[in-house]
Formats: structure tokens, C-alpha cells, sequence
């Protein structure tokens, strides 16, 4: 029902904007609604395996193809951002990796639709789009890893004050967690094993990240704590 009510609006307002305020102002927060709308795939779909309904199906499919749409929207001003202005080291955020995040819920949502597509009659044709598109999107959100590993080192070197702990830091715990879960399941929708390994290793550096977060919270709370206290 939210996301009924938030799409239309969110549409609006970006439709009312300049394409260059649109660039000027993009980043990884504004890949939100493509999780949310790949999320509502993952829902759709087990409601409808669950409920041998081939018309849930065909609706989290076109929820998915949404989502990457909106996701390559968003990318693309990013990107665009990138290459039209100096790039600073302030515009790489934690919420940088939401870039990642969006793809692997992506992944996970596709993943989800292989598995109900054999045990609910669809078109044949479906399935063989989802299996090969699953690989691709998960393959699409590996490469950003190693991208966005190098942009958080690069910024750190040029940025002081980085490693202050601010609540974005959050944006980029569950991209993590994402990648493996989602790697997780094409594992087992695909039957490829070896992915199984890869989402053990990406599930133990997520839950690193997350205790370093968590952390950095605990150590800000007890610093207000104590100033508040003189």
C-alpha cells in the first residue's frame, strides 16, 4: 500500500525536475525505491507459489524488470555525474553501496521467480529469461565490489575525518548481507556450487562490517552519554 502511494509521487517529482538537477543531485540513497520494488517481487512471488497462481507470477516478473529500470535510471545519473563534473572525494558515501545492494536484491528476486517458475505452470519462455538474467544481474553486482572497495580506500586517503562513525555508515551494512543472501539462493536456484562458498565468505565480512558499525554507534552514544552528564 505505501509503495502504491509513494511510486506515483516520487515519479511526479522527478519528472518536474531538470534532467542536470537530476545529476547534480543524484546518489546511491536514490536507488531505495528500486530495492523497495524488487522487495514487492520477492513478496509477490512467494505469494504466489505458495498459492499455484501463474498471475502473481507474471506480476513479480514485471515488478523485477521495474525495478532494473529504475535501477539503471538511477545509475545512469549517477554515472553521468561522474563524467560531467571533477569527481570529490565527498561524493563517494556509504550509501555508495546501495549500488551493489540494488542488484543483489535484484538477484535475490530473480532467484526467488527460477524457483516458483518450476513448481507453477508458466510459460516456458519465462524461465529460460530468468535463469540466464539472474547470472547476469548477480555477475553485475560482483563488479561493483571491487569498484566501490577501491573508491571507499581512494576516499579515505583523501578525505580526512572518514572513518568518524555517521549513521550513513548503515547504508552499507545491508548491501552486504544482500549480496550474500542473494548469492545464497542462486546457489540453489541455479544449482551452482560454488556460489554457496562465495555467500559464506561475503556472510562473515557483512557481519564484520556490521559489528564495526555497531561499535562506532555504541562509542558516539557514550560520548553524548558523558557529555551530557558534566
Amino acid at each position: 500500500g505505501s509503495w502504491l502511494l509513494l511510486a506515483p509521487l516520487a515519479t511526479r517529482d522527478v519528472l518536474r525536475r531538470p534532467r542536470a538537477d537530476l545529476r547534480d543531485h543524484a546518489h546511491g540513497a536514490w536507488l531505495l525505491p528500486s530495492v523497495a520494488t524488487c522487495g514487492l517481487t520477492i513478496t509477490a512471488t512467494d505469494v504466489g507459489r505458495h498459492g499455484g497462481t501463474a498471475t502473481l507470477l507474471w506480476l513479480a516478473a514485471a515488478l523485477w524488470a521495474l525495478g532494473l529500470a529504475v535501477y539503471l535510471a538511477v545509475t545512469w545519473l549517477i554515472a553521468w555525474r561522474s563524467v560531467a563534473a571533477p569527481f570529490r572525494p565527498d561524493l563517494v558515501t556509504p550509501d555508495s553501496w546501495i549500488l551493489l545492494g540494488g542488484l543483489a536484491i535484484a538477484t535475490l528476486a530473480s532467484a526467488h521467480l527460477v524457483d516458483a517458475a518450476r513448481e507453477v505452470p508458466v510459460d516456458a519462455w519465462l524461465l529460460q529469461v530468468l535463469r540466464p538474467g539472474t547470472l547476469v544481474v548477480w555477475w553485475l553486482a560482483s563488479a561493483w565490489a571491487p569498484l566501490l572497495l577501491y573508491a571507499e580506500v581512494w576516499r579515505l586517503d583523501r578525505q580526512t575525518g572518514s572513518l568518524h562513525y555517521m549513521g550513513v555508515w548503515w547504508s552499507a551494512v545491508f548491501p552486504l548481507g544482500m549480496y550474500s543472501s542473494a548469492t545464497e539462493a542462486t546457489s540453489s536456484a541455479l544449482g551452482v556450487r560454488s556460489m554457496y562458498t562465495v555467500s559464506l565468505v561475503v556472510f562473515w565480512v557483512a557481519l564484520t562490517v556490521w559489528l564495526v558499525v555497531a561499535l562506532g554507534w555504541c562509542h558516539r552514544a557514550v560520548r553524548r552519554i558523558r557529555r551530557a552528564t558534566r
